[in-house]
C-alpha cells in the first residue's frame, strides 16, 4: 500500500485547476494507493469529498498560517499502520511508473526523490478520459522542462522510518535540503530516481503565497534556515548515494559518484556553506540590496 499525503493551497483559480489535475493523477494508480489531504485551507475538505480521498483537517500552523511540513510527515505516519508513504506537493502529476519505482527499491529503509518535469496546464483534466492524460503525455515529451536538482517536489519513504525532523515550514526554501542531509548523515539509502520517475509539475505563480515569490527570503525562509543549522546542514539531489535508471537500483556512475561520496563529509558540506553564502552576496549585490 502507498499512501500519498500532501498539504494542498486553497483551491482558487489556476492553482485550484492544477491541484485537482494532481489529485485525479493519483486516483488513476489505482485501488492501492491511499491519499490524504492535509490542512483546512479553502477548498480541501470539498476536494476530499469530491475525488473520494481522506482529509485531515489539522496541522501545526506558524505564526503566519503557514503549515509546517514536519506535522504533515508525523501526522501521516500516525494516520498509516503500515506500507510506504509519499509526500509531494499538490501541483505534481504522476504516471504508473511510480509504482514500478516504489516495487524495484531493494532496501528496508530508504528515501525515493527525483527531478521534475516543468509544464505549462491549463486544461482541466479527468481520471477517466484517457484521451486527454495521452495528450498531456504528448505535450510532456515535447515541451517539458527538466528542473534543476535543487528543488524537490516528493519524497517516499517506508512508514517505519522516522525523520526526526524539526519544526520546518512548507513550501519555503530549505527544508527538502536539510532532510536530505539528515538522511544522509543517518547512513539511509537516498535514491535519485529521475531515470525512472515521471514526476510532471504544473507550472503556477507565486500570488497565493503569504509572502509571494519572497518566500525564499522572507522570515519564514529564515525560521527553516535556522532549524537547519545553516547551508551546512543541506544537501540535494546530486548528493544521493544512489541511482535508479530505468527501474535498477545502483551506485551513480562517474563523476557523479564523487559527489555521492563526498557529500556527508564535514570539509564538502563547509565548502558548499561558502559557496552558498558568496552567492546569495552576489544576488543581493544585484538586486541593489
Amino acid at each position: 500500500m502507498l499512501t500519498i499525503f500532501t498539504i494542498p493551497k486553497p483551491f482558487n483559480g489556476h492553482i485550484g485547476l492544477i491541484q485537482r489535475n494532481a489529485i485525479c493523477s493519483w486516483r488513476r494508480l489505482g485501488p492501492s494507493v491511499r491519499i490524504i489531504l492535509l490542512g483546512h485551507d479553502a477548498g480541501v475538505a470539498e476536494a476530499a469529498r469530491e475525488y473520494g480521498t481522506e482529509h485531515e483537517p489539522d496541522i501545526a500552523l506558524t505564526e503566519y498560517g503557514t503549515p509546517l511540513v514536519s506535522d504533515a510527515f508525523a501526522r501521516a505516519r500516525r494516520l498509516t499502520a503500515e506500507g510506504t508513504l509519499m509526500f509531494t506537493n499538490c501541483d505534481m502529476i504522476y504516471f504508473d511508473d511510480l509504482l514500478a519505482a516504489v516495487a524495484a527499491v531493494p532496501f528496508d529503509q530508504f528515501m525515493l526523490c527525483g527531478r521534475r518535469w516543468d509544464l505549462d496546464v491549463t486544461e482541466a483534466l479527468s481520471s477517466g478520459e484517457a484521451f486527454s492524460w495521452e495528450k498531456l503525455i504528448k505535450e510532456y515529451a515535447r515541451r517539458g522542462k527538466l528542473h534543476a536538482p535543487s528543488a524537490l517536489d516528493f519524497f517516499i519513504f517506508p512508514r517505519a522510518m522516522d525523520m526526526a525532523m524539526p519544526p520546518l515550514v512548507v513550501g519555503r526554501w530549505g527544508w527538502d535540503s536539510w532532510l536530505m542531509w539528515n538522511l544522509r548523515s543517518r547512513g539511509i539509502p537516498v535514491i535519485d530516481a529521475t531515470g525512472t520517475i515521471t514526476a510532471l509539475h504544473q507550472n503556477h505563480d507565486y500570488t497565493q503565497l503569504k509572502f509571494g515569490a519572497s518566500q525564499y527570503t522572507g522570515p519564514e525562509m529564515l525560521i527553516n534556515y535556522r532549524l537547519a543549522g545553516g547551508y551546512r546542514n543541506m544537501l540535494g539531489l546530486r548528493e544521493a548515494d544512489w541511482v535508479m535508471p530505468q527501474g535498477v537500483v545502483c551506485r551513480p556512475p562517474w563523476p557523479g559518484r564523487i559527489f555521492s561520496l563526498m557529500g556527508p563529509t564535514i570539509p564538502y558540506r563547509l565548502a558548499l556553506s561558502v559557496k552558498r553564502h558568496c552567492q546569495k552576496k552576489i544576488k543581493a549585490l544585484l538586486n541593489g540590496q
